[in-house]
């Protein structure tokens, strides 16, 4: 089984990763290359913060309306 990276395959980029068992199967499977994977956990970061700021204002607004 071809294990290929969807992302860079949207991008017209080769994106083969690997390899996986069964080795004759010729299913292919999708997943993310490693550069592409840091760019999801910057992203995630990068919301979980933008998420956090929002909450706080949400609850400082919440406060506001309903003390």
């Amino acid at each position: 089984m071809k294990i290929m990276c969807q992302w860079c395959l949207e991008e017209g980029e080769p994106g083969f990763i690997g390899e996986a068992e069964p080795k004759d199967d010729p299913t292919v499977s999708h997943g993310l290359c490693p550069e592409h994977w840091l760019q999801v956990q910057a992203d995630l970061s990068r919301n979980f913060g933008e998420a956090v700021r929002l909450r706080r204002e949400l609850e400082e607004l919440r406060r506001k309306v309903d003390p």
